[in-house]
């Protein structure tokens, strides 16, 4: 994935995708690099608002984390599950504490330009 990341630069899919498999090998740096590159495409990229606010929860970075979820909430996405999270971190508890872990649709598909549509025959 790292390779397929450099030779397009500008995919967001590709940034959040790496940045989902440093994720889960709790790689939070490396995580947090790639969802914020993910977001320099596409600021508005839900999934990685949700999981770039989560790793900045996990590293301990509580500003970051209520930033990121704050914009979530601005785009009217999964409102009462972010709020529970946005109150979560405020009481200095986990983020996802007494959450279903659901992360939302993405508001901007990450989809490059470059591949064309499915076309119905």
């Amino acid at each position: 994935l790292e390779k397929a990341q450099t030779y397009s630069g500008s995919d967001a899919a590709i940034s959040f995708t790496v940045a989902l498999a440093y994720y889960e090998d709790k790689n939070w740096v490396k995580a947090q690099e790639n969802f914020q590159k993910a977001l320099s495409l596409i600021p508005r990229y839900a999934n990685a608002l949700y999981f770039s606010g989560l790793t900045y929860d996990k590293q301990g970075q509580k500003n970051e984390a209520l930033a990121q979820f704050t914009k979530l909430l601005d785009l009217n996405v999964n409102k009462q599950n972010i709020q529970k999270i946005i109150d979560n971190i405020n009481a200095g508890r986990p983020a996802l504490d007494g959450v279903v872990q659901q992360p939302p649709a993405p508001v901007d598909s990450p989809v490059s330009p470059a591949v064309p549509e499915a076309v119905n025959p």
